[in-house]
Order: structure tokens, then C-alpha cells, then sequence
């Protein structure tokens, strides 16, 4: 009889840890993806003319919302993208494409400790109108 009090207590302990662990671990998971949401937004979409692959950057020339011209710079392109247009060709300098792309906000601190927020972007479609 007081084995099977100590099974029962091993058990229920067992359970108990394992229950602890999971709700921790869903807790953190769910902080992440609260981060993740805060940071990147939602796809955009633009019409804009290459300009060029400049040093780590695609820059792309458009009109903004104050109908002013403007320059765009993306810091990534995704693989399939490239595949289809290699950007870094001078070729597609001067053609007009719609993009798609997506922003993410990061934060650095400097050597003087102060926080420097940027925006990181990277086009998913890039669709050529010429």
C-alpha cells in the first residue's frame, strides 16, 4: 500500500512538471510571436524604377505618398525572386516594376550606447510593367 502511495505521488509529480514546462514554453512562444508582430509589418506594394545594385542594396526609385520622387533602398530579395531577375545585372537599370516587399524594424545601440531604430526591407514579387 505505501508503494502505491509513492507511485501515485511520482506520477502525479511527473504530471505536474510536465504541465509546468508546456505552459512555460507556450508563454515564450507566444512572447516571440508578439515580438515578431511588433517588428515586421505587412506586405506593401509599390511601383518603382531600378536604379541599381549599390553596395549591399537594390535601390529602386518611385513616387511617395506626397507624390514627391523618391529612392527606396532593399536589403534582401528573396532567392526565388533573384532567380528570376538578377538585380545585380545592369540590364534591368531603368525598368519599371510593381514590388512587393516587406518591413521589419530593428533596433542597435551604438558605441555611445544610444538606440539606433532602422528599417530593414526585403522584396517577396517583383513583377516588371516594361
Amino acid at each position: 500500500m505505501k508503494n502505491l502511495k509513492i507511485l501515485v505521488f511520482v506520477i502525479t509529480s511527473i504530471w505536474f512538471c510536465s504541465y509546468t514546462a508546456i505552459a512555460q514554453e507556450e508563454e515564450e512562444v507566444e512572447e516571440i510571436e508578439e515580438i515578431v508582430e511588433e517588428n515586421l509589418q505587412g506586405p506593401e506594394t509599390i511601383t518603382g524604377t531600378f536604379d541599381g545594385f549599390e553596395g549591399d542594396h537594390y535601390s529602386f526609385n518611385y513616387t511617395n505618398e506626397e507624390d514627391e520622387e523618391d529612392s527606396i533602398l532593399f536589403d534582401k530579395i528573396t532567392p526565388e525572386v533573384l532567380k528570376m531577375y538578377n538585380l545585380k545585372d545592369k540590364k534591368y537599370i531603368g525598368k519599371t516594376f510593381e514590388i512587393t516587399f516587406i518591413s521589419e524594424s530593428q533596433t542597435e545601440v551604438d558605441e555611445d550606447g544610444d538606440k539606433q531604430e532602422f528599417i530593414k526591407r526585403r522584396i517577396t514579387v517583383l513583377k516588371p510593367l516594361d
